[in-house]
């Protein structure tokens, strides 16, 4: 995307309205490309208008702006100082964003934990990414002061302490642009740091999303999904670089949702697959707000071909589908004409991006075969923060799945490239199965694994979580596989289960699942 083109985007936006892009420009030249800038736009374009509203209340422009500024201060009296390591430990809320602007003004490395981590994990972690000070909500305060673990930690209502400190100071705050730590989703062991430049943050794929999806300076952003992910976060971003209102909800219900949306007249709902699937389920429930919506933005987990088309039917052509990761970062965005067109398709490249396809040799197959998924220009990460990395082959970065692309350019993800098991000599992908499985009558969740079986060498087992019991049997969950796929991804063994373990962005615990 050349300069016009991204000018082009940022008026259609109306980041770039008169006295708007005066802010922008006044956010920018103060902090840099960070949180703080659009804090600062906001607080000169609409001081009292809404910033953030969670389930305790809501902060306005002017409070938000003023608040950070003394909490940055105060990190900074009690010996935090720039350059520092500072863990966030919060659900989306008020307190979040407090914490992820502050220690942007503070000139800090936030690193962005998981609010699903253990106490064990998260003593691993904070040894490893050398965190110096852990911000954490109030109700997990009592626990984590437990752990081993040698510096500060500040629960979220110590924040109003915090800033008073930092009324109280008057030494500058110097601009120290840093890009947060994310961490991997950890389905399968300790999550690892993801480290990345501030320049891969704000790469052209990030001017490229801008392009697809038709974000708005008026919008209100509903955001479910996570704040301490790539997708919550992201979205976080791009609402206050547009001086949008947020709100915020900590713990996912579709009732909560829905409400949400038509008490704040939400324009935008970004969530997670799962999210959209549950919320379809809610018999009960009028979705007839969300009929509202401009924009459902769904990243985190692969998004079925079926759930897409029976979202739009039932909520409007609104739905984008961004397919990235936390090392490669954003790769494709499939609009609503292409899941339209192309039902479970992750979209095509975006501008600034190239996906290609490749075979365990490195060298790129034919269309529509299946092969190693590599992202080049997507604003791929620096490496981990223990060491080590992703394949990288001609500057293309692995990123750990296989598909294809279609001749249209359309990308197909099939699953994880360490998740595909051979069963008695056939390729078989779960995921396709769990696509399959997730649209049976009365199917809330389904998980598909793969394990080891004497006679096959492999076998999948489908874990099935029903809305009622005798709903659907056995037969014809392996009929509908069958059907779709063919015999050979037909699991051979079904479990029905009471819930599907999942993480905060709605991909499957495994561990917890076959404990």
């Amino acid at each position: 995307m050349d300069a016009s083109e991204t000018l082009g985007v940022l008026r259609r936006s109306g980041m770039l309205d008169p006295f708007r892009g005066t802010a922008v420009a006044a956010g920018l030249s103060r902090w840099g490309p960070s949180l703080a800038a659009g804090t600062m736009a906001g607080a000169l374009r609409t001081p009292l208008g809404t910033a953030v509203i969670d389930e305790h209340g809501r902060i306005s422009w002017s409070q938000l702006d003023r608040r950070t500024s003394r909490l940055a201060r105060g990190f900074h009296a009690i010996g935090v100082g720039r350059g520092a390591t500072v863990g966030i430990l919060c659900r989306n809320s008020i307190g979040f964003v407090l914490a992820a602007v502050s220690t942007a003004k503070a000139g800090l490395t936030p690193v962005l934990l998981n609010t699903g981590s253990s106490a064990i994990q998260l003593e691993e972690i904070l040894e490893r990414e050398t965190v110096d000070l852990l911000l954490v909500d109030d109700d997990r305060a009592d626990e984590l002061a437990a752990i081993d673990f040698d510096g500060r930690i500040v629960s979220v209502s110590a924040f109003r302490r915090l800033e008073a400190v930092g009324r109280r100071r008057v030494d500058p705050l110097l601009p120290k642009v840093v890009a947060p730590v994310l961490m991997t989703s950890g389905t399968t062991g300790t999550p690892k740091g993801a480290r990345r430049s501030v320049r891969s943050v704000s790469s052209g794929a990030a001017r490229g999303v801008f392009g697809l999806i038709p974000y708005r300076s008026a919008d209100v952003f509903v955001i479910p999904a996570p704040l301490f992910h790539a997708w919550g976060f992201a979205n976080l971003s791009v609402a206050l670089a547009l001086g949008s209102t947020i709100v915020t909800i900590d713990r996912f219900s579709p009732a909560g949702v829905v409400d949400a949306v038509a008490d704040h007249d939400g324009t935008v709902l970004v969530a997670v697959p799962v999210m959209l699937k549950r919320l379809l389920n809610a018999t009960d429930l009028d979705l007839g707000p969300l009929r509202r919506l401009r924009i459902t933005g769904s990243s985190g987990s692969a998004l079925p071909g079926a759930l897409a088309t029976e979202w739009m039917d039932r909520t409007g052509d609104t739905l984008y589908n961004l397919y990235g990761s936390t090392e490669v970062g954003s790769a494709t965005i499939a609009t609503p004409d292409d899941l339209r067109l192309a039902p479970g398709t992750a979209g095509r490249p975006i501008p600034g991006c190239e996906v290609r396809v490749l075979d365990h040799a490195g060298a790129v197959v034919a269309p529509g075969t299946t092969g190693r998924l590599f992202v080049a220009g997507g604003g791929a990460f620096d490496g981990y923060s223990g060491g080590g990395g992703k394949a990288i082959i001609d500057g293309a970065m692995a990123t750990g799945d296989v598909g294809s692309v279609d001749a249209d350019g359309r990308v197909f993800v099939s699953g994880r490239a360490d998740d595909m098991i051979v069963s008695g000599g056939e390729n078989v992908f779960p995921g396709s199965v769990e696509a399959v499985l997730s649209m049976q009558p009365g199917v809330i969740d389904v998980a598909v694994l793969g394990v080891r079986d004497e006679e096959f060498g492999q076998r999948l087992v489908a874990y099935v979580h029903l809305s009622e019991r005798g709903m659907t049997s056995e037969q014809d969950l392996r009929a509908a596989v069958t059907r779709q796929l063919g015999r050979h991804y037909a699991p051979r063994e079904i479990v029905f289960v009471d819930s599907i373990p999942r993480n905060p962005a709605g991909k499957v615990s495994r561990q917890l699942l076959l404990s």
